[in-house]
């Protein structure tokens, strides 16, 4: 069951559909998922620690597209990431952060007739992150979801953008209705604060 109806008008967690108009959206995403845009295996879900658990199921493709707290990159990194960013600066202009602080593209496969639940998490830890939020854009329309502590669960629908307080512990279980799930995951300071 899809729950965004009701956790959207919580203040905690904001559910935003058709976020950018269509448009916009539709060019985003078919830059994110050409077969030309670069994918990085993760042999593991959210960190090192939980490499063992989940067995094959429990691996991710990502790519850093941003990351504040990193200050020398690879050239051709630094030059690809640069043209994502300019690509993305409509999703930036919408999403009107104060501060960015990590932006990274995730696509997690189809794992089977059964979800993969990954470990609970935050996506960044310290004092730093007391008024940081963390916001999910999802790319496709899948039965995955983004599960919180409370039992709300959201499901991935394109072109949503879902946000929460940095503190809010969550987690991913995987799609089982679609080859793979994108999403970009965003940590930031909004510009409220």
């Amino acid at each position: 069951m899809d729950n965004s109806s009701e956790i959207s008008s919580l203040d905690t967690v904001k559910v935003i559909d058709n976020f950018l108009p269509r448009d916009t959206f539709l060019h985003i995403r078919e830059g994110i998922l050409d077969t030309g845009f670069p994918w990085f295996f993760m042999d593991h879900t959210v960190d090192a620690s939980d490499r063992e658990r989940g067995g094959c199921k429990n691996y991710k493709y990502s790519h850093l597209i941003y990351d504040s707290m990193l200050s020398s990159r690879k050239s051709y990194e630094w030059e690809f990431n640069t043209m994502v960013n300019e690509f993305l600066k409509p999703f930036y202009e919408q999403l009107n952060p104060w501060m960015l602080m990590r932006v990274v593209a995730h696509s997690t496969t189809y794992t089977g007739d059964t979800s993969y639940v990954s470990d609970w998490h935050v996506d960044q830890h310290g004092p730093h992150t007391k008024t940081m939020r963390a916001a999910v854009f999802c790319f496709n329309t899948c039965n995955a979801r983004t599960c919180f502590l409370d039992g709300s669960e959201i499901e991935s629908v394109e072109n949503r953008l879902m946000t929460f307080p940095m503190r809010l512990q969550h987690r991913v279980r995987t799609a089982t209705n679609v080859k793979r799930r994108v999403i970009i995951n965003v940590n930031y300071f909004p510009n409220d604060i």
